[in-house]
């Protein structure tokens, strides 16, 4: 599969809907592991999120408000005791 974000460890691809039509909430430099796990907190909180690979980032997307989404995302991170300057921020115009 093309956009198969997560392959040779295990994890199931990206949703093809979520790929197709989720708007991006993050792109990271932070690996595949510390990815999944703040995104399960996020789909525990209810959010539709879903993670994928381009150019070497990892983008995350969502279907819910990218907003609300993305303060949560800083709030989980945060939490976690990560760095923040290993992120890049979507600007959203």
């Amino acid at each position: 599969m093309l956009f198969n974000a997560t392959t040779g460890v295990g994890l199931p691809p990206c949703s093809q809907e979520m790929y197709k039509n989720g708007l991006p909430v993050v792109a990271s430099l932070f690996g595949k592991d510390i990815t999944e796990v703040v995104v399960a907190e996020l789909k525990k909180l209810g959010f539709t999120v879903d993670w994928h690979f381009i150019r070497n980032r990892i983008v995350v997307r969502t279907l819910d408000d990218v907003v609300k989404v993305r303060a949560e995302w800083w709030r989980i991170i945060r939490k976690h005791g990560l760095d923040y300057h290993w992120q890049i921020k979507f600007s959203q115009s």
